[in-house]
């Protein structure tokens, strides 16, 4: 579309990402875990921030991509387990 200027943007309540993960952990069947998807920087909303409100909520894991998107998520101070969803090459274990 020419000449459009405006840009989309999303505003991220930390708060409300926990309140909706502690919703689904609660609902989840006696022994099972909750897995939280924060790859491409939370989808834009900041991967660090939204991996430390949906552990706040009970996921017991955080997944990422790639092994840099763990390395940086480690830098940034996330705990816990992290779970890489694609290839990792050797240089990178």
């Amino acid at each position: 579309m020419q000449g459009v200027t405006e840009r989309t943007t999303a505003w991220i309540n930390v708060a409300t990402v926990e309140r909706n993960v502690a919703r689904l952990a609660g609902a989840l069947t006696p022994g099972a875990t909750l897995c939280a998807v924060v790859k491409a920087d939370g989808y834009g909303h900041g991967a660090a921030p939204v991996a430390r409100a949906a552990q706040a909520g009970g996921a017991t894991k955080v997944a990422v991509v790639t092994a840099d998107e763990a390395r940086r998520l480690r830098a940034d101070g996330v705990a816990g387990e992290l779970l890489v969803l694609g290839p990792v090459r050797g240089d990178e274990v």
